[in-house]
């Protein structure tokens, strides 16, 4: 059954509700604005895009819609726009890829925009889960995860040249890792976070690593107790530094966590490349009747938390102190706000011959 984007009806008045029917033909697993807020992109498991603009009275039209991989796409992320109007997505088909907006012209002379691939790199031998952009002051460069446990972090080193990605960095992560995210501050060191929703209740579900300069290998930053602390992980989003001495990194999956990560005042800058103290704020922990939490959000300054839960339900949580945040509304979906579209009978093919084209070993 397609997914289409739900009604959400507000507990209290004063909420906005909007409607987009989409395009797609089966779930929807990604969406996400660019830096301005006026475009949105989709990906599904129908094996395309859609890219939406807002128009002038303030409602959505899908302007593309276009098959980007053999499977289904599990996200898809916006480029800084200094970098112009590019879209990274990850599928099961083991592949990443890099799409430009770029201007043609057509037979009549007129101008239309059409969404080209640039390239297609297939380093994976399983399915790629997440892939994000890095903060564009670290230049023009994204990472991946894959269900397999690699990371892999690529790099233009020329942004004329967009066909030509170097492959900087691959380490083993965690196995079933489901998502990745960039530290948002400029002023401490780069890390990374991985998530992973591994149903063995004995594997590590969160990695937080940073780049050692030095020997240019990425390493494992977090301590063993905050490790214990995570059952399963669906989502990780680093908040906007906005000046703090800390870095926020909230957590979904078996419960919702903000975890903390300050460097200590008292290392040197060689010694602080590795020490750090890690402190967890649960905002809504495990109870007998498990609450997955699918997605998490943070707003631009990175003192609002938004939410989505497998109970149809949208919470937002707003920061009130140090150490504690607090619901300042929940939206729940309306039942009757799915509308049914046809299967497409495409995706099993596509799907079929994604696994027909899995690579045979790891390549670096």
């Amino acid at each position: 059954m397609a997914e289409e984007t739900p009604i959400l009806e507000p507990k209290k008045s004063g909420t906005t509700k909007t409607v987009i029917p989409t395009s797609h033909v089966d779930t929807i697993h990604d969406a996400t604005f660019d830096f301005s807020g006026q475009r949105l992109a989709t990906c599904s498991a129908d094996q395309h895009v859609c890219v939406w603009d807002t128009k002038a009275d303030g409602q959505w039209e899908c302007t593309t819609k276009f098959p980007a991989h053999k499977g289904p796409i599990w996200r898809i992320d916006w480029a800084h726009p200094q970098f112009g109007q590019l879209l990274v997505t990850c599928s099961f088909d083991c592949c990443v890829s890099i799409w430009q907006e770029n201007t043609r012209i057509d037979s009549a002379g007129k101008h239309t925009l059409q969404w080209d691939k640039e390239i297609t790199r297939l380093d994976s031998q399983s399915s790629v889960s997440d892939v994000r952009f890095a903060p564009h002051y670290y230049g023009l460069k994204f990472a991946s995860c894959s269900y397999n446990g690699y990371v892999r972090i690529y790099e233009a080193k020329d942004i004329m040249r967009l066909n030509d990605w170097t492959l900087s960095h691959e380490f083993q992560s965690l196995n079933g890792a489901s998502s990745i995210c960039w530290s948002q501050s400029s002023l401490f060191h780069m890390l990374l976070a991985v998530g992973s929703d591994d149903p063995n209740a004995a594997a590590k579900h969160i990695g937080i690593y940073q780049l050692h300069v030095p020997s240019n290998k990425w390493r494992s930053i977090l301590d063993e107790q905050t490790e214990n602390v995570f059952r399963k992980v669906n989502d990780i989003s680093f908040a906007n530094w906005m000046g703090r001495s800390y870095h926020s990194l909230a957590v979904g999956g078996i419960g919702l966590y903000v975890v903390k990560i300050k460097p200590l005042e008292n290392s040197s800058s060689a010694e602080s490349d590795f020490h750090y103290t890690f402190q967890h704020i649960p905002l809504r922990e495990v109870d007998k009747q498990v609450v997955e939490v699918w997605r998490v959000h943070w707003n631009i300054t990175g003192d609002m938390l938004i939410a989505s839960t497998n109970e149809r339900r949208v919470t937002i949580w707003k920061q009130a102190g140090p150490n504690n945040f607090e619901i300042v509304k929940e939206l729940v979906a309306s039942h009757d706000s799915f509308i049914p579209a046809p299967i497409n009978p495409a995706f099993q093919t596509g799907l079929t011959a994604a696994k027909q084209d899995l690579p045979h070993q790891e390549t670096s």
